[in-house]
């Protein structure tokens, strides 16, 4: 299904179409018969400013129904109906932007009434007209655009009728080769069968491009001798004469030594009389102790003295850590900022931590006297009215957290978890409102 957007200042009943930042008129877009489309029509509020269609002015909507025809005779059948049941309203973001967009999918766009009115035209002009209904079935939204065009299609139903050509061209030639070889397989090359046996000696082929191609000339398959048993067996030893003679390795026998039978047999030590025994393990390291006084390049002392840092010698103390997750479900310890990368365009924010990890992604065990700071951003496209925390104790977090400017917002929370050896993850996490930006 093709995706069509379309923009559409709908502050009057017949909108005008506009471009994408509603500084200017656009055309309508052009459908092609028979091709099903889904027309994403963004909505806004005014004809001369780029503020989205108020989304929540649509809520009292709970049917859709979209038409399109040429007149505007209600005694005459459309001409298309979308798919009304499963026309839909939301606020999509795309980049910085919020729109307000009702999406329309058309899936049959070849009715006997259009094709009628097309004949063989070359294009039609029809009209749209999106209605909302609420739940008392009354009217309370209608939307009309002018000037849709439909394009009439070249490929009809009928085959034309073929002359056969002296030679192939280039696609004819592409078309053959991707069409592939059939295969055929005989044991005296006449009668011939499609899968391969044991006693097959040749093959045939043709092009899998039609039944009614020529079969090759037999083909005799490569044939060579039966391949023959083989069987290898390893042995290890103490030394090189054999002396230590054993089948299972170990680190007190450093040699090894490899036979091959055409048969099977249970070997011994006769059977590798004539094998050459091959050192493979080192000997054995020796252990010897040094006096200290022979050790080059150590410390003048040790261990190295306790020593402390003070401020001026740590380095860009200002700037935190920061860890970006979608959807993140646990706090980190050498992150006192974390950013959800998902952006929350639900009314509820889910603001859920399991976990408390350290930097090793290890599990925090506690301990007594911690306290611990985080900042949680996260960017919502819509207004806020519920905030679920899970097991963390909220304090001072207003009932609805709105956007700023009815654009995408950042909000930012502030966590505070204190140790706490009967808690989940031995912290007892505490969580405030604590200020918003624009994303």
């Amino acid at each position: 299904m093709q995706e069509i957007i379309i923009y559409v200042a709908a502050n009057e009943t017949l909108g005008t179409v506009r471009d994408r930042a509603n500084a200017m008129d656009a055309s309508p877009p052009t459908l092609a018969l028979g091709a099903s489309v889904r027309l994403r029509l963004r909505l806004f509020a005014a004809s001369d400013a780029d503020q989205a269609y108020d989304f929540e002015s649509l809520s009292g909507v709970v049917s859709w129904q979209f038409a399109m025809d040429t007149d505007f005779d209600a005694a005459t059948t459309h001409k298309i109906v979308a798919d009304n049941a499963a026309i839909t309203a939301d606020e999509v973001a795309d980049g910085n932007e919020t729109f307000t967009e009702v999406a329309i999918p058309v899936s049959n766009m070849n009715t006997e009434e259009l094709t009628a009115a097309l004949g063989a035209a070359e294009t039609l002009s029809l009209n749209g007209e999106l209605c909302g209904y609420d739940a008392d079935a009354k009217l309370i939204f209608v939307l009309q655009i002018k000037g849709f065009t439909v394009r009439n299609r070249i490929i009809s139903s009928g085959d034309p009728t073929e002359i056969a050509a002296g030679y192939l061209n280039e696609s004819q030639v592409r078309s053959l080769i991707a069409s592939g070889m059939v295969l055929r397989f005989s044991s005296d090359g006449t009668a011939w069968h499609d899968n391969q046996a044991a006693g097959d000696l040749y093959f045939s082929f043709r092009s899998g491009a039609s039944a009614a191609s020529v079969w090759s000339k037999a083909v005799k398959l490569p044939a060579g001798n039966d391949g023959r048993d083989a069987y290898m067996y390893v042995a290890y030893a103490a030394e090189p004469d054999g002396t230590g003679f054993s089948l299972a390795p170990s680190n007190s026998l450093k040699y090894r030594a490899e036979i091959h039978t055409a048969a099977p047999i249970t070997p011994a030590a006769s059977d590798f009389a004539g094998a050459v025994w091959v050192k493979y393990l080192g000997d054995n390291g020796v252990t010897e102790s040094l006096p200290w006084s022979a050790i080059t390049g150590k410390p003048e002392t040790f261990a190295p003295a306790a020593h402390s840092h003070g401020m001026t010698g740590i380095t860009d103390g200002a700037r935190q850590k920061t860890r970006t997750e979608s959807n993140p479900a646990s706090l980190y310890l050498d992150a006192p900022v974390l950013i959800n990368g998902a952006v929350n365009t639900a009314d509820t924010l889910e603001m859920v931590f399991t976990s408390v990890k350290n930097g090793d992604e290890s599990n925090y065990t506690g301990a007594s006297g911690d306290f611990f700071t985080w900042e949680y951003h996260v960017k919502c496209a819509r207004d806020l009215t519920a905030i679920n925390t899970g097991d963390m104790v909220q304090i001072d977090i207003p009932a609805v957290l709105a956007r700023l400017n009815t654009a995408a917002t950042v909000h930012v929370f502030v966590i505070r978890g204190i140790y706490n050896a009967a808690a989940a993850n031995k912290l007892k996490l505490y969580v405030s409102y604590a200020y918003s930006y624009e994303a």
